[in-house]
């Protein structure tokens, strides 16, 4: 297997999504990456983020592995992005939020908000094979801009697919239900 060969394996296992971080670590160097740009078998996304030509994507997953390379390492989707990337209580922000403890100096798509958090309290979840913030917490924290009708019909939603465990569904219903009565 080529170089080539093994950057398009890491994509496959990202959405399409490839680093320039990832192309070190097989080996290839920024011009050779750059040469597969030009002879489009990358699509430059931005700094240092391509798409493989190859990929294509019938949801919108390849959308939030793109937005948390933007990120950078420890980057993760965030709050009401981790609701609209898992189809949950119709939540559909008008950016995707992706938290980090690192400062991001690139230019980022219209699209990306970035959101820093401290990286001790960061806790990570895999979705989909996406990094993001743990679904109760995120849940959590979009409980004041989400009907809570809508939240617990996720939570159901949640614990059917198995992101969410019974005893977090019934914690936050528990508190779903007591600020309602509040």
């Amino acid at each position: 297997m080529n170089s080539f060969e093994k950057l398009l394996s890491i994509g496959m296992d990202n959405y399409g999504i490839v680093t320039s971080g990832d192309a070190k670590s097989v080996g290839l160097s920024d011009r050779v990456v750059f040469s597969h740009v030009k002879n489009g078998q990358l699509l430059r996304r931005g700094q240092g983020i391509f798409k493989l030509a190859v990929f294509s994507s019938s949801d919108d997953m390849d959308r939030y592995a793109e937005a948390v390379a933007f990120g950078g390492n420890g980057a993760m989707i965030y709050g009401e992005s981790v609701l609209a990337m898992l189809n949950l209580a119709f939540a559909n922000p008008p950016l995707i939020e992706v938290a980090t403890p690192r400062r991001v100096r690139k230019k980022l798509p219209t699209w990306v908000k970035i959101v820093h958090i401290d990286a001790r309290a960061a806790m990570t979840e895999y979705y989909r094979g996406i990094p993001c913030q743990p679904l109760r917490d995120a849940m959590r924290l979009c409980k004041a801009r989400i009907l809570p009708e809508r939240i617990l019909a996720a939570i159901e939603s949640a614990k059917d697919e198995g992101w969410l465990s019974s005893e977090d569904g019934e914690d936050l219903k528990t508190e779903i239900r007591k600020e309602v009565a509040q």
